[in-house]
C-alpha cells in the first residue's frame, strides 16, 4: 500500500527520486480551530526512507488564513505541497467569518482540490498525532451504516455554506488511546448543534 501511495505521489508531482520528495512538505491532512486566531494543525510527510514515509504534524497561530500556509513552510522550510491533502477537520470554534474566510483562501488556490473528506472534531491535535488519515477514513466508512456516520467532502460543505445552507458533519475525538467516533453536528449561521438523526449527505 505504502509502495502504491508513494508511486502515487511521484506520478503527480513529477519527481524521480525519494530525495526529490524529501524537498517537498506534502501536507496530507489539515485541522483549523479559532480562539482569538487561527491555529492550523498539518499532518506532512516529512522524508520518505525506504518506501516508507515518515510523518510529522506541524501547530502554527496566525490572524489570517493565508500566513498560517505561510508560518508552514517557514516552520517545514521546504516547497509546500498541497494537493494531496485528503482530510480537513473543523473545530467546534469556528463561526460564520471563519468560514468565510478559510473558504475562500482554499477557493482562490489552485493547489486545492477540495475533494477530500470533512469532519469535526473537539481535540484535533490529539486525533491527528495519534492516528493517520486513513485509519479516520476507515473509521468513518466501516460506521456509516451502522452509527449514520456522515461521509461528506469539504466541496460538499463549501456549496452548501455559500447558498446559505445548513450543512452536517460526523465529529471524531482522541479518547482513551484511540480514535472514534463522537457524534453527527449541524452547522449553520453561527451556530453548531449535535443531531440524533440527520439525513446523509
Amino acid at each position: 500500500m505504502k509502495k502504491i501511495f508513494l508511486l502515487i505521489i511521484l506520478l503527480f508531482t513529477g519527481c524521480t527520486k525519494y530525495s526529490d520528495l524529501n524537498d517537498l512538505a506534502i501536507i496530507k491532512s489539515i485541522g483549523i480551530s479559532r480562539n482569538n486566531e487561527y491555529t492550523l494543525y498539518a499532518e506532512i510527510i516529512e522524508e520518505i526512507d525506504n518506501n516508507d514515509p515518515k510523518m510529522q504534524v506541524i501547530k502554527t497561530k496566525a490572524k489570517d488564513i493565508s500566513t498560517l500556509f505561510k508560518n508552514i513552510k517557514l516552520q517545514v522550510n521546504k516547497e509546500i505541497f498541497l494537493s494531496h491533502i485528503d482530510l480537513i477537520l473543523l473545530d467546534f470554534s469556528l463561526k460564520n467569518d471563519d468560514y468565510n474566510e478559510i473558504i475562500h483562501y482554499f477557493l482562490s488556490n489552485k493547489e486545492f482540490r477540495n475533494d477530500f473528506l470533512c469532519i469535526f472534531s473537539s481535540n484535533i491535535e490529539e486525533v491527528l498525532n495519534n492516528s493517520k488519515y486513513d485509519e479516520i477514513e476507515e473509521l468513518i466508512i466501516t460506521n456509516q451504516e451502522s452509527k449514520n456516520v456522515i461521509n461528506i467532502s469539504f466541496e460538499e460543505v463549501i456549496k452548501n455554506f455559500l447558498d446559505k445552507h445548513a450543512f452536517s458533519l460526523s465529529s471524531v475525538i482522541y479518547k482513551n488511546n484511540t480514535i472514534t467516533f463522537d457524534d453527527n453536528y449541524t452547522f449553520h449561521d453561527n451556530q453548531i448543534e449535535r443531531i440524533d438523526d440527520v439525513e446523509k449527505n
